[in-house]
């Protein structure tokens, strides 16, 4: 099976922080209270108190906002690397975005993949005014089987498509039901659908125009900045989605399990691995923020 997030053209490992926990140990009488200090053979032995909870596996790190500071439209100084969003802020048009998880039929996921692009553009276009650059909206198409697009002859293999020649993200209504994608994920489509807009915003902002398809590494960072920006959508809507620890493992056993054809160094999408990494850098902090899915700067250990 090929992968998500195919580009048709425009014609063109982050470690986890173990939380150090304290333990809080009895007070000790003060000296000057006068109260005699009873002997040791009468103190009771203090049990000690129970551990807080373990921080669920989609807790982020808080780390703070990235620096940004970006003033171009290139690949590895791209003023989208300066939106950002605290984790949770999300937007009012995605605070009414219901849930929809896999597998629907096509009239239904037709009508949900538009309404998740539109919580998308809610999101992103303040911000991307703010820099200089504007988000036009992109065609939603489902297909089944083939489909002829401005960008050649898709399949359902491919799973989700972008094409820039028309701006339109395609995704396929029988990929859902496959156990190797993302079959059983809450949050699937949404995954689905956000990486393929990032690819969107990537062509919004001249990262597609600049970058070599035909090059195995850029075409892996490409995709696996897409990656990233999924994770920067999720963190910042994660409260309005309703998302927990269970939703963070099932995206986690999507990438895997999606990429899992790839191999490692050789491949046009990354690894099982490297898809994950991205992925919680732009998901798993305090603030998610493009500034850390510049893949484009990244050392190609971490764009296999």
């Amino acid at each position: 099976m090929a992968v998500l997030g195919i580009v048709l053209a425009l014609g063109v490992n982050s470690l986890i922080v173990p939380v150090v926990r304290s333990r809080l140990l009895p007070p000790v009488p003060s000296a000057s209270s006068g109260a005699p200090s009873p002997a040791a053979s009468d103190s009771p032995t203090p049990r000690p108190s129970s551990p807080p909870p373990s921080p669920g596996a989609d807790a982020p790190r808080l780390d703070g906002a990235p620096t940004t500071g970006f003033t171009k439209f290139g690949l590895s100084d791209n003023r989208l690397y300066n939106l950002m969003w605290r984790r949770g802020e999300g937007s009012a048009q995605c605070e009414q975005l219901t849930v929809t998880a896999p597998s629907v039929s096509a009239a239904k996921l037709t009508t949900y993949g538009k309404s998740v692009i539109d919580c998308l553009l809610a999101l992103h276009r303040p911000q991307a005014k703010a820099q200089g650059f504007t988000i036009d909206t992109p065609k939603f198409v489902t297909f089944a089987g083939t489909e002829r697009t401005a960008c050649g002859v898709i399949a359902d293999e491919q799973v989700g498509v972008y094409c820039g020649r028309n701006k339109t993200i395609y995704i396929s209504t029988v990929a859902d039901d496959w156990k190797n994608t993302y079959r059983g994920a809450r949050l699937g489509y949404l995954w689905v659908i956000s990486h393929e807009f990032a690819h969107h915003l990537q062509a919004s902002t001249g990262l597609l125009r600049d970058s070599d398809s035909k090059d195995l590494k850029e075409s892996r960072r490409i995709e696996l900045m897409a990656n990233c920006a999924s994770g920067v959508f999720f963190g910042a809507v994660w409260t309005q989605l309703g998302g927990g620890p269970v939703e963070y493992k099932q995206l986690r056993s999507a990438l895997q399990s999606t990429y899992a054809n790839e191999v490692p160094g050789r491949g046009t999408h990354g690894s099982p691995a490297s898809a994950v990494l991205w992925f919680d850098r732009g998901f798993k902090h305090e603030y998610a923020a493009y500034a850390r899915c510049n893949t484009f700067r990244a050392p190609s250990s971490e764009v296999r």
